[in-house]
């Protein structure tokens, strides 16, 4: 049994970097509208090309909600969740109050804590464990 949890702890850290590049976000730094531009849940890339749904993230002072829109059209919303946010010590904590969608049912009510940093090219990263999954994402600032 022990021989288990340690495989499956190294596994799980193993998708998440140690480190991630850039610098630990600031409040200030998230503000805005970010689209995905690469993820990974555990070991499966998620497809973030022009024929696939596209999720974006908006991040206020104190609150964010995370939406995917259908492939080719930006007014159809497949799912969508949200709440309030800290930012401590290089950590981004989503505190999930409010959502509808397939993800919404798994993530409902929880907190998911991920290392946070952010380029200055316009680029954050964040990586941590959501539901028992391993969660490595690249947004991209959306620029108006």
């Amino acid at each position: 049994m022990t021989i288990v949890v340690i495989a499956l702890v190294a596994a799980a850290q193993a998708s998440t970097p140690a480190t991630l590049p850039g610098d630990a976000c600031t409040p200030s730094a998230l503000v805005g509208t970010w689209k995905v531009i690469e993820a990974k849940q555990g070991t499966e890339a998620i497809p973030t090309g022009p024929t696939d749904p596209t999720e974006y993230k908006q991040v206020t002072p104190t609150h964010f909600i995370v939406f995917q829109v259908a492939a080719g059209s930006a007014h159809t919303m497949i799912w969508a969740h949200g709440g309030t946010y800290t930012l401590a010590g290089g950590t981004y904590t989503e505190n999930i109050q409010y959502g509808f969608g397939q993800p919404y049912s798994v993530v409902s009510g929880k907190s998911f804590a991920f290392q946070c940093s952010v380029d200055s090219d316009g680029i954050w990263h964040i990586a941590g464990d959501v539901a028992g999954t391993p969660i490595v994402e690249t947004w991209k600032r959306v620029s108006n």
